[in-house]
C-alpha cells in the first residue's frame, strides 16, 4: 500500500509516526490473519489515540492504516470483489 503523502516538509518525529503507521498498514497483507487476529482490537484502540495527532498528514495516514486493520481478515468472510463494492460505495 503507498500512500502519496509528501512528508518533506514535516519534522523528524512526525516522518518516523508516518513511517510507522504506514509499516502498519502492511503487516495484515504480509502477516497470516490467525496470528494477527488476535491483536487486531488492541491495534485499532490504540490508531484511536493517533486520530487526535496535531498534523493532519499523521492523521490522514492513521486513518489509512486503520481502514486496512479493520478490514483485514474481512475477505475470508466475503468475497474481496463484494468488499471493493462496499467500500466505493461508502
Amino acid at each position: 500500500m503507498s500512500h502519496c503523502i509528501p512528508t518533506e516538509h514535516l519534522n523528524s518525529w512526525q516522518r518516523v509516526r508516518v513511517a510507522a503507521l504506514k509499516y502498519l498498514a502492511l503487516l495484515p497483507d504480509v502477516i497470516r490473519y490467525d496470528v494477527l487476529h488476535p491483536h487486531k482490537v488492541h491495534v485499532l484502540k490504540e490508531l484511536g489515540k493517533v486520530l487526535d495527532d496535531p498534523k493532519r498528514v499523521v492523521r490522514r495516514e492513521a486513518v489509512a492504516t486503520r481502514s486496512v486493520h479493520h478490514f483485514s481478515g474481512a475477505c475470508l468472510r466475503y468475497s474481496c470483489r463484494d468488499l471493493q463494492n462496499e467500500m466505493v460505495r461508502a
